[in-house]
């Protein structure tokens, strides 16, 4: 009789791509448009690199429901798409783990769309991690949050509210899940594109010439390719996207 296998799912937490609503603290060098196309080329490598996860169920959660009829026709048709229930982050973050949960899966790993280098490896490593008896899996960014955050269980208490004093979001929730005696994976450091310096290091990743391991990551480098490099304070002109958004 062959081995039972752990359902495994991974989210990907998708907002709309709309001006003014992505990326906000690229303002200093990135109009809102530039920023919403940037967001755009995020989210799609970022549906297309996961999808190749294997014996994996793709979700995106995405804010507001109202995009998901933009997502069904410009995403990967491997994700199902379903909104975000709740008015905070941390609130979407337990609703999205526990519809999985709900439908029975029994390892979850979920990652944002703001780091599109990210392998699929590093999502695949932190779901065989889950399915082999790990209680939780954390990676943190360069930024002292976290891109990639996975249960085998709802563990709602390890995004209510970060305590105060904490050195990071990271750090803090690491912290409570040891606190409960979580078995933790703890997958590599990784770029989370939020700031100036974070896109000047996202070029720097996307440089053939480093040789490092990371996702193709087309569209986002495509885009990268048709701005100028900018130094924080020296705003790109204009207010529309780079590229049209449908």
């Amino acid at each position: 009789m062959g081995e039972s296998r752990v359902r495994r799912a991974v989210i990907v937490m998708a907002k709309e791509p709309q001006p003014g609503r992505v990326l906000p603290r690229l303002a200093p060098v990135l109009s809102p448009g530039v920023a919403a196309a940037l967001y755009r080329a995020f989210l799609l490598d970022v549906l297309e690199t996961t999808a190749a996860v294997p014996r994996t169920d793709g979700f995106a959660f995405v804010h507001p429901a109202a995009a998901i009829p933009w997502l069904r026709e410009n995403g990967s048709p491997r994700y199902e798409l379903l909104p975000q229930v709740g008015a905070r982050l941390s609130e979407r973050m337990i609703a999205a783990f526990d519809e999985l949960f709900r439908r029975g899966y029994g390892a979850v790993v979920m990652r944002n769309a703001d780091g599109p280098t990210l392998p699929a490896r590093i999502v695949a490593e932190a779901l065989d991690a889950l399915e082999r008896g790990r209680d939780f899996a954390l990676g943190q960014d360069l930024g002292g949050g976290f891109y990639l955050v996975g249960m085998t269980r709802p563990h709602p208490e390890l995004f209510r509210g970060a305590a105060a004093g904490a050195t990071s979001v990271g750090e803090e929730t690491l912290r409570r899940a040891r606190s409960l005696g979580l078995a933790v994976h703890e997958a590599p450091r990784w770029l989370d594109v939020e700031t100036p310096d974070d896109l000047a290091a996202l070029r720097d990743q996307l440089d053939p010439a480093r040789r490092i391991e990371r996702a193709l990551c087309e569209r986002t480098g495509a885009l990268l390719a048709t701005l100028p490099r900018l130094r924080p304070g020296a705003a790109l002109a204009g207010g529309g996207p780079a590229a049209p958004l449908p």
